[in-house]
């Protein structure tokens, strides 16, 4: 088993994507690489300024039945019934989706911070393949897996699993 990190159109953080794979091996142990060639945004995923995350979600190329897929753009994402989205997953599925968009502190009224930056890229990171790999949101607030509804919920969470998600995921990686 191993993640395959794609870089979906331009991005405006040049090291993200490899601090994001380092961070994914470190966690959940598990072999990563970044495909070499960026894929393009498909056209049909925009509506008006952002971008229907479902249509870029499913748009993922999926290679083998061995990998998982990790797909980040930095483009402002929606789902119908949610006015944003930091990111998507297949639940128990191949593809997971992150968008940079609102990570950055600016976006929120902050000054530029790139470990701040960083930091949130790599908890939504694992929060979308904590779901391809059957782990559903988490009641701990502290948990890598608690539902992000604003961007102080992510920096509230930590990065890692709590105890009771850690097994759940340890189990489902065995099958």
């Amino acid at each position: 088993m191993k993640i395959i990190i794609y870089q979906l159109g331009e991005l405006n953080h040049t090291s993200v994507l490899s601090h994001i794979k380092n961070e994914l091996e470190r966690i959940l142990s598990l072999p990563c690489e970044i495909h070499p060639t960026p894929l393009t945004l498909i056209p049909e995923a925009k509506v008006g300024e952002r971008y229907n995350s479902s249509i870029i979600l499913h748009s993922l190329p999926v290679r083998t039945t061995d990998e998982h897929y990790l797909g980040v753009c930095d483009v402002d994402l929606f789902v119908p019934g949610f006015n944003f989205v930091f990111g998507e997953a297949e639940f128990m599925g191949p593809r997971a989706l992150i968008s940079l968009f609102r990570l950055y502190p600016q976006f929120w009224g902050e000054p530029p911070n790139d470990e701040v930056f960083l930091e949130r890229a790599v908890k939504e990171s694992i929060h979308e393949m904590g779901h391809t790999f059957g782990l559903r949101h988490c009641r701990d607030p502290k948990c890598v897996m608690h539902f992000s509804n604003s961007i102080w919920d992510t920096d509230l969470k930590g990065a890692l699993f709590c105890p009771i998600c850690q097994q759940q995921l340890e189990r489902n990686l065995l099958r």
